[in-house]
Order: structure tokens, then C-alpha cells, then sequence
């Protein structure tokens, strides 16, 4: 009897030890699969390396938007949010609360030209962008595309078109400058955005203006009975041409929008 219960005393050892041992070799393997595999956990590595060694090396891999494969957002064009905007407008933030802040008008492009305050919900901003915008304050200023949440009673409450910040542009002296949104052909460079430095675009803040207000001369966007919104032009080859030579926002949203006409 005693031999018996040493006999399985011994069995019992053995089998544990075996099963730690197969335990041991799974864990390895399954180490080995992850750091040797080409899928997302080697690129992310590969992708903070190449932060970290040579910044400008991300337009190579990004050329858009410079963030993880993970956010494969893209925004609307700027001709069709252009188009079915109900307000453009610029002006500067004068109060901010948990989920709106409170926007004074100083130059409206479209929409509601008598209205000198607004309340507009806040864009939420990709959780992958890096670094951050910088958080809403008190006197930051902004180009706004909008639309309107609702329209039955006043005050209206307004929110951007798009998600994420593409159409919420920073404007500080000069300069507009672009979040969420890249434009082939405009330079990339590294400028403090409200404390925030950023590898962004940017471009002369009254040529853009100008461009965005006078897009509407030569084409109009109208929602078709599928529903989709086409631009259609409502102007001749000349007017046109004359609009496009003014800067290369101008040209770039003719392209845009010719392209978009075409592929219908």
C-alpha cells in the first residue's frame, strides 16, 4: 500500500512538471510570434524609433495626416464643406464651458450675419493625433465651417461639420493653420500653435478667407435625389480660370471640385 501511494505521489510530480514545462514552451512561442511578427506591434515600435530619430521621415510614412494606421479617418473635401455649410465664420473665443464655448463673430463668410455670439459644441480631437491640440481657452481665434443642431428656437446651437477639428481652423496673426487636414502641395513645418508645437500647415489667412468666399461664385453645391451633395458650376471658363490664378488655395479647391464633377 505504501508503495502504491509513493507510485502516485511520483505520477502526480511528473505530471506537473510536464505541464509546466508545456506551459513554459507556450509562453515562449507566443513572445517569439509577437516581436518577430510584421503586423501592428513591430510597426508601432518601428514608428516611435522613427519619432524619435528623425521626425521629418513621417511625412514618408504618413504624408497626410501623421498619425497610427488606427485612425483611418479622412475628412470631408473643403469644397463640400464649403458647400453645405450653414455659417462660416471667424472671430474669437470669449467663454468656455464643459462641452460648448461661446464665439464672438467678427467677419462672417456665410450664414447669419446678425448674429455677434454663437454657441458651438466642441470638436472632440483624435484620440491618435500627436502631440494634442492645444485645450479651448478664452481669446483663441478660429475660422469655423458650421452647421446648425437644430432650427426651432434661438439662441441656435451650432456644431462643426465634420468630426475631429478639420473644420475648426487656428488663425494667429497671419496665418491660418490646418488640423485634420492636409493639402498636397502646401509645405509642411513645425510652428507653436497656441503652446502646442505641431508639424502642420498653414497659409495666409486672407488669401484663404477670400478663397473660401468667392468659391461660391463659380460653383454650388445641391443634394441630389440619391441624396449625395455634387457641386454643379454656375459660372463661365473664364470666371473660373481668374478665380483659380488668385492663389494656390484658390486653384486647389477648383481642382478639388473639377475632380469630385468628373468622377460622377
Amino acid at each position: 500500500m505504501r508503495l502504491l501511494s509513493m507510485n502516485k505521489g511520483v505520477t502526480s510530480s511528473f505530471v506537473k512538471f510536464i505541464l509546466l514545462c508545456l506551459l513554459f514552451i507556450t509562453g515562449t512561442a507566443f513572445v517569439c510570434l509577437v516581436f518577430s511578427s510584421p503586423g501592428k506591434y513591430q510597426l508601432d515600435i518601428r514608428v516611435q524609433d522613427v519619432n524619435l530619430k528623425n521626425k521629418s521621415s513621417i511625412k514618408t510614412t504618413w504624408p497626410q495626416y501623421h498619425r497610427t494606421p488606427l485612425s483611418d479617418w479622412v475628412p470631408l473635401p473643403l469644397s463640400n464643406v464649403i458647400g453645405i455649410s450653414d455659417c462660416i465664420a471667424s472671430g474669437t473665443v470669449i467663454k468656455v464651458s464643459d462641452s460648448t464655448f461661446l464665439f464672438k463673430i467678427d467677419q462672417t463668410i456665410k450664414g447669419v450675419k446678425e448674429q455677434a455670439t454663437i454657441t458651438v459644441l466642441k470638436a472632440k480631437a483624435d484620440p491618435f493625433d500627436s502631440p494634442q491640440p492645444a485645450p479651448y481657452k478664452e481669446g483663441q481665434q478660429y475660422i469655423l465651417f458650421l452647421a446648425a443642431t437644430s432650427t426651432g428656437t434661438e439662441p441656435k446651437l451650432w456644431k462643426l461639420i465634420d468630426r475631429g477639428r478639420a473644420d475648426q481652423m487656428t488663425f494667429i496673426d497671419s496665418w491660418v493653420y490646418f488640423n485634420d487636414r492636409n493639402f498636397n502641395g502646401l509645405t509642411m513645418g513645425y510652428y507653436d500653435v497656441y503652446g502646442v508645437k505641431q508639424d502642420i500647415q498653414r497659409f495666409d489667412k486672407n488669401m484663404f478667407l477670400d478663397a473660401v468666399q468667392h468659391y461660391s461664385d463659380c460653383f454650388h453645391w445641391t443634394k441630389l435625389q440619391n441624396g449625395k451633395t455634387m457641386p454643379i458650376k454656375i459660372c463661365d471658363e473664364s470666371k473660373i480660370t481668374r478665380y483659380a490664378n488668385t492663389s494656390f488655395m484658390h486653384k486647389y479647391l477648383v481642382n478639388e471640385t473639377l475632380q469630385i464633377i468628373a468622377s460622377e
